[in-house]
């Protein structure tokens, strides 16, 4: 049994990827390929939750309201007994894992937790990562982090600071040594060196599946808000909070789907030469190394060097009129939410009372 795990990055369409795999699930495994259930249905955020020590807790632990290391193990216990049980009754040829977390939540001791774990079931298994130009990640990065419910403003990291998600060469370095340079395959998340200009064709390429229109394709998922969006939503997740009590609030509900459906107002998130070189500065020795170990036929630097001139990092100001369309949004998109319920409700009410119907007429005299 071979085994293909897809870990990001973060921010490199890994949604898009995600998505792809899950619409055409039976049409992939017409082709060989399975992508499991039992880790996720679309984003598979088990396979972190496996690997992260359960001592360290982190969000995504609460993503899952698990709140102790005890929680967490039995968690691991039960996902990694549902996984076994699944692929002994679909007995698959090629298993095909996203997440994107494994490549940017992972410490060094934990991808060699996620590669005894996976050990456990195929010791075929090949690493398929995108990579992106730090300075873009983040400004992606800091639109997701808003849009679930971050309240952060936008900030650089510190300067000689490398969260593990922007510290390519640590990560790869990681995985390398616990599959083989030779089982990693490293793509450069941009439109000129991907297949088509589009990552999910990119990645039916690296899979070696000819999509030749039997696929379904979803537009493109979880793009970036404008910098009206996120100053709207980021102040309201001031005052609605992600989580409560450890565990994700209930009262949030999906806002920022409401946000989203916004017209826009804004212009997107860009940053200036001048502050996304400076950012870069901490970066581009590690890239050039990591271009050198693992990519020496790569046809030029790691990433190309065109940068904007305009920046709009700064949080804009909001008007009267813009908070009120904020408001009215949200309001009319939690009334179709309820109105959806309600016709839902109808509906099973109807058919209780065709079924009570027809049992009473089947019931002897």
């Amino acid at each position: 049994m071979r085994f293909t795990v897809h870990i990001g990055a973060e921010k490199t369409g890994s949604t898009s990827i995600q998505d792809f795999l899950a619409t055409n699930r039976a049409e992939l495994a017409a082709d060989g390929f399975t992508f499991p259930k039992s880790l996720g249905a679309s984003n598979q955020l088990d396979l972190a939750l496996v690997s992260i020590d359960p001592e360290r807790i982190v969000d995504l632990h609460r993503v899952r309201s698990l709140t102790t290391p005890d929680a967490i193990r039995a968690y691991i216990q039960d996902r990694t007994e549902r996984f076994t049980a699944e692929l002994e009754r679909s007995r698959p040829d090629h298993v095909v894992l996203s997440n994107e977390h494994l490549s940017s939540k992972l410490t060094t001791d934990e991808v060699a937790r996620f590669a005894t774990w996976i050990g456990r079931f195929s010791r075929d298994c090949r690493i398929v990562v995108y990579l992106r130009r730090q300075d873009l990640m983040h400004l992606s990065w800091y639109s997701t982090r808003v849009k679930i419910g971050y309240p952060d403003r936008f900030s650089w990291p510190p300067p000689g600071d490398k969260p593990l998600r922007y510290d390519f060469l640590r990560m790869v370095r990681a995985w390398a040594d616990q599959f083989g340079k030779q089982a990693l395959t490293i793509r450069v998340f941009e439109p000129a060196r991907l297949r088509d200009g589009d990552v999910v064709r990119d990645f039916c390429a690296v899979l070696g599946v000819t999509d030749d229109g039997r696929f379904s394709h979803a537009p493109a998922a979880n793009t970036s808000l404008d910098t009206t969006q996120l100053a709207m939503l980021r102040r309201l997740n001031e005052r609605v909070t992600k989580f409560a009590d450890g565990r994700p609030n209930p009262d949030r509900g999906p806002i920022q789907q409401a946000i989203e459906g916004l017209p826009s107002r804004g212009v997107p998130l860009r940053a200036s030469r001048a502050a996304a070189r400076a950012f870069m500065a901490d970066y581009e020795t590690d890239n050039a190394t990591l271009a050198s170990e693992f990519l020496p036929d790569l046809d030029g630097p790691l990433f190309s060097d065109r940068y904007g001139d305009v920046d709009t990092t700064a949080e804009p100001d909001l008007d009267v009129d813009t908070v009120l369309d904020m408001a009215a949004a949200t309001w009319t998109f939690q009334q179709h939410r309820v109105g959806q319920v309600q016709q839902r409700s109808r509906d099973l009410r109807a058919r209780l009372v065709k079924l009570r119907t027809r049992l009473a007429a089947e019931q002897p005299d």
